[in-house]
């Protein structure tokens, strides 16, 4: 994760691995197990589009082709295609966007693109184009 601009939460250790791993092994009904606690961290749609952008499949396959000896992590194993389809859902819970890299630079990003188009007041820019007569406005 470090390697792709982001710090993972003080939360995460190799019990956080091993709790999820043990809810992927049995279903919530049986084990009383909740997979993903609450998310800490801003989560602005700007920053989870970054998060999937750069954590893709292609990311996410080099991680898991390291630890595929292990039938957990083996995408023939039916615990192996779960943790595949939720890796990136389980990742996501536990970054600290407030310290990674990609989180300041969707801050930075954002911030700017408030300044820069509208005077540093925040507004629907939608609504300016259609009060100036473009998108078919109402008039």
């Amino acid at each position: 994760m470090k390697a792709h601009g982001y710090v993972m939460d003080p939360r995460w250790s190799s019990a956080t691995v091993a709790h999820w791993m043990y809810s992927l092994h049995c279903s919530y009904d049986i084990c009383k197990v909740h997979p993903y606690p609450d998310v800490l961290h801003r989560s602005w749609p700007e920053d989870k589009d970054q998060f999937r952008d750069t954590i893709n499949e292609e990311s996410l396959a080099g991680l898991v082709q390291t630890w595929s000896h292990i039938a957990d992590f083996d995408r023939d194993t039916a615990v192996g295609r779960a943790v595949w389809d939720e890796l990136q859902n389980f990742l996501w819970v536990y970054i600290d966007l407030e310290a990674s890299p990609q989180g300041m630079m969707v801050a930075d990003w954002l911030e700017g693109s408030d300044t820069e188009s509208d005077g540093g007041k925040k507004v629907d820019i939608y609504l300016q184009d259609v009060a100036a007569g473009y998108h078919g406005s109402m008039g």
